[in-house]
């Protein structure tokens, strides 16, 4: 008899653990948040406004045969709900009165934060992200390029149901370096400087001669000085620098004028490898900063036979040279304009040179100013193409002709 009262009671503990989560929401209950924006108020400097991307599941589905509906990469798919607070955490609160279902954070990927709101300071909002058990360290962190994050946030693009989507996968595109609230963050308690990716309204489809900005591209870099945004580093030059300076630019094509040639060589870069070292003379800090790449040429719009050794090494000089000129410009544009480290050479000093980082951190914006930085560039042709002969002297018989 007790054998089976011990059976009897081990079947009804067990078929209690069956019951299902007590805490259970079904999906229909939920408002998931793609994508958030924080800008500076419009009562005042204490105040701030924002908005909630949120994901529309009934524009979301496909159609019985399997093809998405027609609502893909329009604005159905989304709605954003705006509102005010005094600081971040009254925004997400007050917010949470105008929709009728529960607010999720977890499945943010994208913060865009307002220029203005950037160059006041960041502390208040990034204390609520990493404060906040629901918020995604890892979700993409960018500044509105010259304009506000509620009117970037409200903007479709086309490819994608989501703009988040989007987001996600133009930051990937831009370079290997990552950008999220994690790294900001990281960079911010670091010896030097945090920087954050930039996005900015444009008119994806009408090759930017349109003044209709009914889309967004992701370029720029806004640099800091500590929590607060002091300038940009601009598409071209600057920012290509930037990447040589961090080594994630692999992957990326080139164009190269050539000394003495009235057309240009076009390359792939298959790899690169930045190494930077601190070197102390004197008693002060130098820095040494070397680029080594693989290089494949993927057009060939020059007089050059590139079967010829001798017309691959005018080649890689031609893409040395274009590469320590980049970085030339963003040091010129960080050492002498911003004053801004967000390459990283003061926490490179505080761990290769301990003590002497100790004995400039004092007057660390001073000496980066005037910091040495010895740049060297090595590249390596490792194709050249097995047709650019051909088309080298098919173009000059046409030109003689």
């Amino acid at each position: 008899m007790a054998g089976r009262w011990l059976k009897a009671s081990v079947i009804l503990g067990t078929c209690s653990m069956l019951t299902g989560c007590w805490d259970a929401t079904e999906i229909d209950q939920l408002a998931i948040v793609t994508a958030t924006a924080v800008d500076v108020g419009d009562q005042g400097p204490t105040r701030v406004k924002g908005g909630f991307q949120i994901a529309v599941p009934s524009q979301l589905g496909t159609t019985q045969g399997g093809a998405p509906t027609d609502s893909t990469g329009n604005q159905k798919a989304y709605v954003v709900v705006e509102d005010t607070g005094n600081d971040p955490v009254q925004l997400v609160e007050r917010a949470r009165k105008k929709v009728s279902r529960k607010l999720i954070m977890s499945h943010r990927s994208a913060i865009i934060v307002g220029e203005d709101y950037a160059k006041r300071g960041l502390t208040p909002l990034l204390d609520e992200v990493v404060r906040n058990p629901e918020s995604r360290l890892r979700t993409n962190f960018l500044v509105a390029y010259h304009d506000t994050g509620l009117h970037i946030l409200e903007l479709p693009y086309p490819l994608e149901r989501l703009p988040s989507q989007a987001i996600d996968g133009l930051t990937r595109q831009l370079s290997q370096e990552k950008f999220t609230a994690k790294d900001f963050v990281e960079n911010l308690v670091s010896k030097s400087d945090p920087y954050a990716v930039g996005i900015e309204a444009s008119d994806l489809t009408g090759g930017g001669g349109s003044q209709k900005k009914d889309s967004f591209l992701i370029r720029h870099i806004a640099v800091f000085h500590n929590d607060k945004m002091v300038g940009w580093l601009e598409q071209g030059p600057e920012l290509n620098g930037f990447f040589w300076l961090k080594g994630t630019v692999a992957g990326r094509l080139l164009t190269v004028d050539v000394p003495g040639q009235n057309g240009t060589i076009g390359s792939k870069v298959l790899k690169s490898k930045t190494i930077s070292k601190v070197h102390v003379v004197g008693g002060k800090p130098q820095i040494y900063v070397e680029v080594d790449m693989r290089d494949d040429i993927v057009s060939n719009d020059t007089d050059l036979d590139l079967r010829n050794p001798k017309n691959i090494g005018i080649v890689e000089g031609a893409i040395e040279n274009r590469t320590k000129h980049d970085i030339t410009q963003t040091l010129n544009r960080l050492q002498h304009q911003l004053h801004a480290d967000p390459i990283g050479f003061a926490e490179m000093i505080y761990t290769q040179q301990p003590k002497l980082w100790y004995a400039v951190k004092d007057n660390w914006r001073s000496t980066f100013s005037s910091l040495p930085v010895q740049v060297v560039v090595k590249v390596e042709v490792q194709r050249s193409g097995l047709a650019t002969g051909m088309l080298t002297e098919t173009k000059r018989g046409l030109t003689n002709d």
